[in-house]
């Protein structure tokens, strides 16, 4: 049928990469009288072209080309029948290919597409985490390790207490307390925090001294007079 012939085409064709529009022409082919067999033969065929580049169309016709299938006599005559019939086994084992549920080129696609999401949620995580700040819990200062606020899903995490009231915190610390500043390392904020208690130390008043002065008391008894009887 020649509608089922041509939507086999255009499926097959889909199939092996088709992108653009596909046209389908069928042609019936009728009894000629052997015209077309005659035009077909006097086309030079590639193989035999090779063989005698030299050879006009006339020395073509003359070539043998060997015995055919159907016991042909192995003119020139019987090639057009022959390249007919290749043709026609060649399209019968040329079954309905399904296309590739994956290909290399998909498959590196997501590899790709993977490796940049994964990365850019390590730079995220790496810039949320790597650094420290001074802060304040209940009146106490205290390390906390991330960005003040937090960056994304990621909240900072509190990590050592200092022990440093808030309000004992000296004037040349206080902005770096109240902004808080931050610092590359655990270290360099532990620093920070010993250099803050040193300098309490030497503002601190120093300790008073008392003096209790101790009152002795002393108590004189008289002797009663003497009676003479």
């Amino acid at each position: 049928d020649p509608d089922a012939a041509a939507q086999q085409l255009v499926e097959r064709a889909n199939q092996h990469g088709g992108r653009d529009n596909i046209t389908v022409l069928v042609v019936d082919v009728v009894d000629d009288g052997d015209i077309a067999a005659a035009a077909s033969a006097s086309v030079p065929d590639a193989e035999h072209f090779s063989e005698h580049p030299g050879s006009d169309t006339q020395n073509l016709l003359a070539v043998p080309h060997g015995d055919d299938d159907e016991g042909g006599t192995g003119t020139a005559d019987a090639a057009p029948t022959k390249r007919r019939r290749r043709r026609r086994d060649a399209a019968a084992d040329d079954g309905p290919k399904r296309p590739r549920a994956f290909t290399v080129r998909s498959i590196a696609f997501v590899l790709f597409v993977l490796a940049l999401i994964g990365g850019g949620l390590w730079l995220v995580n790496d810039y949320a985490t790597n650094t420290y700040y001074l802060d304040t819990v209940d009146g106490e200062v205290t390390i906390f390790k991330g960005r003040p606020g937090g960056v994304l899903w990621i909240d900072p995490e509190s990590v050592e207490a200092t022990g440093v009231d808030v309000d004992d915190v000296p004037a040349e610390f206080a902005d770096d307390v109240d902004d808080r500043r931050d610092f590359a390392t655990i270290e360099s904020a532990r620093r920070f925090v010993t250099n803050m208690e040193e300098r309490i130390e030497e503002l601190a008043p120093p300790p008073t001294t008392s003096t209790t002065t101790t009152t002795s008391t002393t108590t004189t008894t008289a002797a009663p007079p003497s009676t003479t009887g």
